[in-house]
């Protein structure tokens, strides 16, 4: 399905195997490419959801986002969106003569399906949101020197050779890429900076109400910490400290989280939603959270990964509680509390430390939204604005 709206000179494709109506970077480059002047095609999985975005040209994949454990149907699930996107591309190519083609990752080898652009000369982004040989290596349980962990490796090294510039979420990731022998390449560093537009913050929130309010929105699986926030919860409310979860997102492990929830009888005390709800929604949500948690356990991915609510707790006044990873002490020593990782008992330590000293819960607060307010996403977007103008003058008209 396509709507056609614009009809500009410039021209970018955006592929993405994501649902774009949730997925925050993939929104905020698309829009930022579009406020620049270029006129936005997007290949991506199938959604109803978009309403506010009838100024892009979407071109939907039919199949949705696969969200189980078996290797055979996500690499199904991937090469189904690989054939969707490679033919409707190279279709499109010759009428819409595409500037530039911006390719988000998972999986990196979607580059491939801008072939015939690149050959009749526009120029390839490979946007690396994540790091696929760790996150498959936590995911599979395979040690990294797996086989299947090294072709990991090689699809990422020749993904982005194939792209002429790649953007890179952190500088820790930087320094991994290079590690795998990407090299005479260009590392443009985006991070995934929460947009004041969507999430502004109320300027008479009250951090002093009795119940400890908290949220979560993420993915819904285990492997990112979320039992270990429910385990936290469990301990407070062995002590009769009044708190509220909130947990909003969808995911693999949605089953699971449920039943242990209703397994520890905290039913009271955590609501889950239906599924991922709309950024707009979400930044609702938080106007009422005194707390955002990330709960990350230490892992290969985890431990160098620019989580993307970081910068939405901060742009919204929300104290972040935070495992003790690599990159979050690094990028946000004095803006986060952080706890042990993989330790319910010590989160559950710091959130009632934060219960009863709402002033420290203010005070960090504030510092990270003048964190988020130095470099807000407007920063970045014209990081990325930048290099699409240098992309396209390259390109012979």
């Amino acid at each position: 399905m396509c709507l056609k709206k614009f009809n500009m000179q410039k021209k970018i494709a955006v592929i993405a195997y994501t649902t774009f109506s949730t997925d925050s970077r993939v929104q905020k480059e698309a829009q930022a490419a579009f406020d620049a002047g270029y006129s936005v095609d997007v290949y991506t999985l199938n959604e109803t959801n978009l309403k506010n975005f009838d100024h892009f040209n979407f071109y939907f994949s039919q199949s949705g986002q696969y969200k189980g454990r078996g290797k055979v149907k996500y690499t199904s699930a991937y090469l189904k969106f690989f054939l969707f996107t490679l033919f409707l591309v190279t279709k499109n190519s010759s009428a819409k003569r595409y500037k530039i083609i911006h390719v988000h990752n998972m999986p990196n080898f979607l580059v491939f399906t801008a072939l015939i652009p690149k050959l009749f000369g526009a120029k390839i982004i490979l946007d690396i949101h994540d790091l696929v040989p760790e996150i498959y290596s936590v995911k599979f349980g395979l040690q990294l020197t797996h086989p299947i962990i090294k072709l990991l490796y090689l699809e990422e090294r020749l993904s982005a050779r194939f792209a002429n510039e790649i953007i890179s979420t952190n500088k820790f990731h930087t320094e991994r890429f290079k590690k795998n022998r990407i090299t005479n390449k260009n590392f443009t560093e985006i991070i995934n900076v929460a947009s004041s537009k969507t999430f502004n913050y109320v300027s008479n929130k009250n951090y002093n109400s009795n119940v400890l309010n908290i949220i979560y929105p993420s993915t819904l699986s285990l492997r990112l910490g979320v039992g270990i926030l429910i385990d936290a919860i469990s301990f407070l409310k062995q002590k009769n400290i009044p708190v509220k979860l909130k947990i909003f997102g969808d995911g693999e492990d949605r089953d699971k989280i449920i039943q242990m929830i209703k397994g520890k009888n905290l039913d009271n005390e955590i609501f889950i939603s239906n599924g991922f709800i709309s950024l707009k929604e979400l930044s609702l949500e938080m106007d009422n959270a005194h707390l955002g948690v990330i709960p990350l356990p230490f892992n290969v991915s985890n431990d160098i990964a620019m989580p993307v609510k970081s910068y939405e707790y901060f742009s919204k006044k929300i104290c972040v509680v935070a495992s003790d990873l690599t990159l979050l002490k690094n990028y946000f020593p004095n803006e986060m509390l952080f706890f042990k990782q993989n330790n319910a008992e010590d989160l559950s330590k710091k959130l009632e430390l934060l219960y009863y000293d709402r002033k420290r819960l203010r005070e960090y607060a504030l510092r990270g939204y003048e964190t988020f307010r130095r470099k807000e996403w407007k920063y970045y977007a014209n990081k990325y604005i930048n290099l699409l103008n240098f992309l396209s003058s390259k390109q012979k008209n």
